[in-house]
Formats: C-alpha cells, structure tokens, sequence
C-alpha cells in the first residue's frame, strides 16, 4: 500500500479547529478532512499518508490516515496564486491518530538516524512527496511506539499500522487488527455511494433500515482470514469487504470464513 507526506506550515494556514479534530479523533470519531496533495494527482484512495508539521519549531509528524478519496482539482489555497489561474489538487483523508503540537512531542524526522527513513527526503516542499515501502513500514514502527508512549490511542488495543497478523503479547495473546484501515473502507464505501453488504444476493444498508443511527455503520470482513497468516501481511481496502451483521455472521458460522459468493442460496 502506497504511503505519502502530507505538509502543513502554521505560516501559510491556520488550523482553527485543531483542538476540536484531535478531541473527536481521541473519542473514536471517524474525521474526514480535505488536505492538498500539491500538484500531484498519484495519490491513489486508500493510501497511507503522514502529516508532517513544518515551518516554526516544534516540527515533526503530528498525524496520520488513510486517503477516502482520488486527488482532485481545486482553487490553490493561496490566493494569490489562485488568481494568476494556479490550480492544486486535493484529497479528503481519515484520520487513526493526531498530535498536539503545543502540549506533546512530535515524531521528528530528524532523528532518523538508522534504516530506510534516513533517506527519505524529510523537507518537502509540497505535499504529496511518496515514501518508498521499507521507509514506511519503518515508519508505522516507529509511529506506533511514539504514540504509544503519548498515551493518545483511544482504545487499548489498537495498532497504527498496516502489517496485519502480528502476534502480539499483551494480557492475552491475540493477532492484532487495524482498525483505521476499516474505517477508510467504511469512508471510501460512503464516498462511492452507500454501506451495502457486498455479499450477492444481500444488499442489507443500516441507514435504509434504521434511518439516521444507522448513518456510516457496517462491519468490515477479512476476505483473507488473519488466522491463516503465519507472517505479518500488508492489506489493502480490496482484502475487505463491508458486510450486515447477518451475513458477517454466517460467513464465519462454525469458525469458517466462507466466501461471499454462493453464501446466500441462489446467489
């Protein structure tokens, strides 16, 4: 899965509603925000991107996501620039973590000093600079320590990272999941359209049924079973499907993972 920076300079942009996107976030919120992407129109949905604090100190990666949407075009956000018939393109974004710039510390590339993100190009000028695949798993290590040790993981067991299947020891021994990669399936199934169970023949949306309380709710199947992997495994949002409750259910009836075809009779 693709990885990129995103930049921000409190120079050029002030973020007003900081406080208000890091508290809904810490409360298990799902945010979408729009964020350019530069000039660049290669962000693919469903990448992981990395929002890097730049300009006065204290710099640093202060968030991360999953992209919910294709770069489109808009009006640059100067607007000077915007004027003189400059265009910029743009992505919306979910966020699984942010920092507080002005109360905690800051994943600083400058002490990158061993493995793949040294040499990474730190001082982008534009967002959308790629990270290349041994930098970024590196990266999601080193970004999960850090947030881990800011104690800003809303739930106990989440993991900011895509390698899936781990085996990790905590009280108990589990595999462990990633919930942000669901919640940029969920995001990009809203932004295509609806959350319709994708099993043939179903086509359950909690929305339709419940009205309101059932905007954005569905739950997401592993169309790779995580008790098969033996080694931690990159997903995508193609490895995930949204699914009912009904159909989640039997899919995994009797402790199988059945496929979606064929799962309902007839279909």
């Amino acid at each position: 899965m693709p990885a990129y920076i995103l930049n921000w300079n409190p120079a050029n942009w002030s973020w007003h509603d900081l406080g208000q996107t890091i508290s809904r976030v810490r409360r298990g919120g799902t945010i979408e925000d729009q964020w350019s992407s530069g000039k660049t129109k290669r962000l693919p949905l469903g990448s992981r991107v990395f929002l890097l604090k730049q300009g006065l100190e204290p710099k640093g990666i202060m968030a991360s996501g999953w992209t919910c949407s294709e770069p489109y075009e808009g009006s640059h956000w100067d607007e000077t620039r915007s004027r003189q018939g400059d265009k910029a393109y743009f992505i919306k974004f979910a966020y699984d973590a942010v920092l507080d710039p002005n109360r905690e510390t800051l994943l600083d590339p400058r002490g990158f000093t061993e493995g793949p993100v040294r040499d990474v190009h730190w001082a982008p000028q534009a967002s959308g600079t790629s990270i290349p695949d041994l930098a970024a798993a590196q990266l999601e290590m080193l970004w999960s320590q850090h947030i881990r040790s800011e104690h800003q993981i809303g739930h106990a067991d989440q993991e900011i990272s895509v390698l899936e299947g781990i085996i990790q020891t905590r009280l108990i021994r589990h595999r462990s999941r990633e919930r942000s990669l669901r919640n940029a399936k969920v995001q990009s199934a809203l932004v295509r359209g609806s959350l319709r169970c994708e099993v043939p023949g179903c086509g359950f949306d909690f929305e339709l049924k419940y009205g309101p309380i059932g905007h954005g709710y569905a739950q997401v199947h592993h169309l790779k079973p995580l008790g098969s992997l033996n080694e931690p495994t990159r997903m995508s949002l193609d490895d995930l499907a949204v699914v009912c409750a009904n159909c989640h259910a039997m899919i995994h009836l009797g402790g199988e993972s059945r496929p979606l075809a064929g799962l309902i009779a007839g279909h």
